[in-house]
């Protein structure tokens, strides 16, 4: 009897994982295996859906960053680099370590032409250790390991809720719910992972967001210090965008720093200014690094005061309004912004100046 009892069980569980893999492998929901540009359903979980986009589909030109690149337009990018066909691969949130993770696949998959990358401190600031929901077994190059993605709860919920999108999407939304998936998901590759057009933007809005973040400084202060200093800038630069750039001597590499808003930088300060100091010390480094390299261009939008002290086109202290990411964008075609060896100290020179300088009131 235990031994039937066990045969059979052993069959079910036989059975259910030969259907789990294989309702998996057929739908593809993340394309991992395949490209479904027709009726395809891109999902928002970035870390998961990039991998399969990085691998099958056809690009030359990708853009690489945090959520401040996320409201770059490919199609845009297309229209402003003359024979670019754009993947966006921008990670909310991201440490450089995730962005050369996703560039790996992508150069290693694809002959790249250019790359847009935005170069954060809040990403140079973090360590190369992954979390455990990142789907590393996605960005290697091991088959045998893609089982991780056949056999996963969390791809069968994408299965399934794909499934509702394409033949019952009056119902597509509760699948959601019943799947317990917080996710939503996008029909057009062109506006994936865009939030623009999803938040108020405002000087209130930002002034409050910088008040409650001072509020929070003393729970902060300490691991900020740890984090954002110099020597953890540059084993990320050495490490994560160093060897892209000499490994890819034909392709045009435009690295730019974000315009965060000047509250943004004030708060750092506010908690230490050597992190400031180390922040400027890491775009010297970064600078006297890539400064030999005909395919590298920097661009520095960090002084560009119409935009960093106008809290009106800020969501938050950190988060700009897309108009600025086609004012970026419409820059690469101009050196106004460019970074050059006779520029240098003046930009790293004025980013000081105007933090030291900034007042705002109640704080300071």
């Amino acid at each position: 009897m235990n031994k039937r009892w066990i045969r059979m069980t052993a069959a079910l569980i036989l059975i259910f994982s030969v259907i789990l893999v294989s309702i998996n492998f057929v739908v593809d929901p993340l394309q991992f295996y395949r490209v479904k540009e027709r009726d395809a359903v891109y999902w928002g979980e970035q870390r998961w859906q990039l991998a399969g986009l990085a691998k099958n589909y056809d690009y030359n030109t990708v853009i690489l960053g945090t959520s401040m690149t996320e409201n770059f337009i490919p199609s845009e990018v297309d229209r402003q680099f003359q024979g670019a066909k754009t993947l966006k691969l921008s990670m909310s949130g991201s440490s450089t370590h995730e962005q050369s993770l996703i560039a790996n696949l992508a150069f290693s998959n694809k002959e790249i032409k250019n790359v847009i990358w935005g170069i954060d401190y809040t990403s140079l600031s973090k360590d190369e250790k992954l979390t455990e929901e990142f789907p590393i077994f996605l960005y290697d190059n091991n088959i045998f390991n893609d089982l991780n993605y056949l056999f996963n709860i969390t791809t069968i919920k994408y299965s399934l809720a794909s499934a509702f999108y394409k033949f019952a999407p009056e119902r597509a939304e509760l699948s959601l719910y019943f799947l317990n998936l917080k996710d939503q998901p996008n029909q057009d590759l062109n506006r994936l992972s865009y939030w623009g057009d999803l938040f108020q933007y405002g000087e209130e809005i930002v002034r409050a967001d910088y008040f409650q973040e001072i509020k929070e400084i003393k729970e902060t202060k300490n691991d900020l210090q740890k984090q954002f200093n110099f020597s953890k800038f540059k084993e990320n630069i050495d490490n994560n965008i160093l060897p892209y750039v000499i490994s890819n001597p034909e392709t045009n590499f435009y690295f730019y720093y974000p315009p965060y808003s000047i509250l943004m930088n004030k708060r750092f300060y506010y908690v230490d200014n050597q992190i400031m100091e180390d922040i400027i010390k890491s775009r010297e480094y970064f600078f006297t690094q890539l400064q030999t390299y005909p395919n590298v261009k920097i661009y520095d939008f960090t002084t560009e005061k119409d935009i960093t002290h106008n809290l009106s086109l800020y969501k938050d202290t950190m988060h700009h309004h897309p108009d600025v990411n086609k004012f970026i964008l419409e820059s690469f075609g101009r050196n106004k912004y460019l970074v050059t060896e006779e520029n240098l100290k003046v930009y790293l020179k004025e980013f000081k100046t105007q933090i030291e300088g900034y007042s705002v009131a109640h704080i300071d």
